[in-house]
């Protein structure tokens, strides 16, 4: 007996659209972590061999990390809305890169 989502084409659709949105959600994470550790060790005080990080790239850090993933449940919900509706619609800007169709 197969899977469903191996025979539904509506099934294979929206479980790419979650897995592209994931892996976009894992590799900005990973991006904007690497780019803050560099800043805070650029702008960062050393003290006794230990590295403080500003206040103020903590607090973009913060920020941007709220806004990725606001648009990440933002994309979510409007997904799950979609499924709901019967509707087979690609998420934007990111959607037409699923590769699992």
């Amino acid at each position: 007996m197969f899977a469903k989502e191996k025979t539904d084409p509506r099934v294979r659709f929206h479980v790419g659209q979650g897995m592209i949105l994931s892996i976009c959600l894992i590799g900005i994470s990973i991006v904007s972590g690497i780019i803050f550790a560099i800043l805070g060790a650029v702008f960062g005080t050393r003290v006794f061999y230990v590295t403080y990080t500003p206040a103020w790239i903590i607090w973009v850090n913060w920020l941007l990390q709220l806004a990725v993933y606001g648009v990440y449940v933002f994309l979510a919900v409007t997904s799950i809305l979609n499924i709901n509706k019967n509707q087979d619609k690609p998420l934007p800007i990111i959607g037409g890169f699923a590769f699992y169709k």
